[in-house]
């Protein structure tokens, strides 16, 4: 991965599987910079193209649909109404509860699964993202996905997303074997 993303050059698409123990991560950074080789700011607007650059991470998890959460910072719009239907909760970590909104119908358990400090540290530093169990009707299953409104193509700081990322998936893992 390091090795590949040295290399990268602008616009790209890049993914990747990673295995984890039992579990198959995607990784997908894309980054469609317009005018150059520089990321764009990204303009809406009829006549202007709009620069697209995302990363994300999903991969399928054990989970039934009894259990359902998302959490993303105060600034990502919910642009798809997908996270409707769940409370916006407080966990009881205070720097985490103030920088994100976290959704959820068993807030005792989404609490436990971001009882880890580092978890919680590398969620509250990201900006325009969302992390959340998506249920697929076709093919039945469920998926943990993060998805970030930027391409990071930072190997550090792309390890510790990942490593959150997947901690989030064991502790999901970890607490559905208790219910």
């Amino acid at each position: 991965l390091a090795a590949d993303l040295e290399n990268i050059h602008f616009p790209f698409t890049y993914g990747a599987n990673i295995q984890h123990n039992e579990f198959s991560v995607m990784l997908n950074i894309e980054s469609d910079a317009v005018g150059g080789y520089e990321p764009a700011i990204p303009v809406t607007g009829f006549t202007t193209p709009v620069s697209i650059q995302f990363t994300s991470l999903s991969a399928r998890i054990n989970e039934s649909r009894d259990f359902r959460f998302a959490i993303h910072d105060q600034g990502f719009i919910d642009k798809l109404g997908k996270f409707f239907g769940m409370e916006d909760v407080l966990l009881g970590y205070p720097e985490f509860d103030k920088k994100l909104i976290v959704k959820t119908n068993d807030p005792e358990r989404c609490k436990n699964v971001f009882a880890g400090q580092e978890i919680r540290n590398v969620f509250q530093s990201l900006s325009g993202f969302n992390l959340h169990i998506a249920f697929y009707e076709e093919g039945n299953y469920a998926a943990l996905e993060l998805n970030i409104e930027s391409a990071i193509t930072d190997i550090a700081e792309l390890k510790q997303i990942y490593t959150a990322f997947v901690q989030v998936m064991e502790a999901l893992d970890n607490t559905h074997t208790h219910h």
